[in-house]
């Protein structure tokens, strides 16, 4: 039986190992068994090459960047805004510059 840190490494190598071949279903899978915010990041960056919004907007709210740094917040943010949802856009900038 692997050490849990074992079993995460695996799963983090696995869902890079995902992205690097385009096969973002695969690295969402291995991502989640994870727990790695830097990966669903990653998942979302490539969305975002591929003009997927809807698709890096799911990655990046399951990273937790609606509650992240400033900079994170702001890419959510700009996202929400290009894909059509200004209102979440607006509450996200208005968290933004309340946070400090």
């Amino acid at each position: 039986m692997l050490s849990p840190e074992t079993r995460k490494a695996f799963y983090e190598t696995l869902g890079d190992y995902a992205i690097a071949t385009n096969n973002l279903d695969t690295a969402v899978k291995a991502y989640e068994k994870a727990g790695f915010k830097e990966g669903f990041i990653k998942i979302g960056d490539k969305y975002v090459e591929k003009g997927q919004s809807r698709d890096a907007i799911e990655a990046y709210e399951k990273a937790g960047l609606a509650s992240g740094t400033k900079s994170e917040m702001k890419k959510l943010a700009d996202l929400y805004e290009k894909a059509g949802k200004g209102r979440k856009a607006m509450e996200l900038r208005r968290k933004i510059a309340t946070k400090k």
